[in-house]
């Protein structure tokens, strides 16, 4: 609960302070935080595949409620294609055409539309096809391979991320959710094998290793030369971290965050448009203050009253 508690609020940040990034152009502002600028870019190197990682680690608890791969499935289409849907047409692009988002003028509604369900320019929600592609192949390779221990499924998977780290190194790029999927799936690797081999992730030396395989790609990442490969190490080293060293007792503001993550991710991005569209002068501090307490709260009340009026598929419940 914990670490899903950390890794929306990370992203619940990172949306927040966006405007402030020199890598993000979607809307202008003459106001500038160096700061912010960094807490960024740090922020990009965990936030997204953090959550990619505790959906692979969650992955070994998930099939073992379903008798057959069509069941399985069947949920995945519930928990994350209909959310994409419903919130990207009624909610994400009803914000983004009253924010004056630059995308959209001159274009249709159905070009707009097609562009959203191609990966074109779906914005936040292309995390959602992305996890449902990679819940298929796996699901699918699990259920082949059904005789094999979990260790044996997890090389499978370890060489396979390797595979797409080797496409990635040397540059090969794929469009729309399949690259996503290159991209993301090795995290969701790592989160099925922190998962399996948790005993012996959960070690001092697992720490220290960890933590030098960080420090020294941050370094030479940042001194040397920048790679692909020193970025996904970063990340990597990070998740490994978090996992072990984040405490399993929790408490009741974690629990809420854990437990309305889905619908917080979900309802949050697309409120802040209105923030960089309209109040986009206010000083970064008051930004923050908007977007990340303001439309944070009103995201995490908005998933309670949708639960509670028993509207529970919009959050893929």
């Amino acid at each position: 609960m914990n670490i899903r508690a950390l890794a929306i609020t990370l992203v619940v940040l990172g949306h927040s302070i966006i405007l402030y990034s020199t890598s993000w152009n979607l809307y202008e502002t003459n106001q500038h935080s160096v700061f912010f600028d960094s807490l960024k870019a740090v922020i990009n190197v965990i936030q997204m595949p953090l959550f990619i990682a505790i959906a692979g680690y969650s992955l070994y608890f998930t099939l073992q409620r379903y008798d057959n791969l069509s069941s399985f499935l069947r949920k995945k289409v519930k928990r994350l294609l209909i959310p994409f849907f419903i919130i990207g047409l009624l909610w994400m692009v009803p914000f983004r055409l009253l924010s004056n988002y630059e995308a959209y003028q001159n274009e249709s509604i159905v070009k707009i539309i097609v562009n959203i369900l191609l990966g074109i320019d779906s914005g936040h929600l292309w995390f959602l096809p992305t996890l449902f592609l990679i819940f298929c192949g796996c699901g699918l390779t699990i259920w082949i391979l059904k005789s094999c221990d979990d260790k044996k499924i997890s090389t499978v998977f370890m060489i396979l991320s390797l595979i797409m780290i080797a496409m990635q190194c040397i540059g090969w790029h794929i469009p729309s959710y399949a690259g996503s999927v290159v991209e993301y799936f090795p995290f969701f690797a790592e989160g099925y094998l922190i998962h399996v081999y948790q005993e012996r992730f959960n070690t001092l030396y697992v720490s220290i290793i960890s933590s030098a395989l960080l420090i020294t790609c941050v370094l030479l990442n940042y001194y040397v030369y920048r790679s692909v490969l020193f970025s996904i190490v970063i990340s990597a080293s990070c998740i490994i971290l978090l996992f072990v060293l984040i405490p399993r007792r929790t408490c009741e503001w974690a629990k809420l965050l854990s437990k309305d993550s889905m619908g917080i991710y979900l309802l949050h991005s697309p409120m802040i448009y209105t923030a960089f569209a309209f109040a986009p002068e206010i000083p970064p501090a008051l930004m923050l203050v908007l977007n990340f307490f303001g439309f944070g709260c009103i995201a995490l009340i908005l998933t309670e009253v949708l639960r509670a009026l028993k509207l529970r598929f919009v959050l893929g419940e």
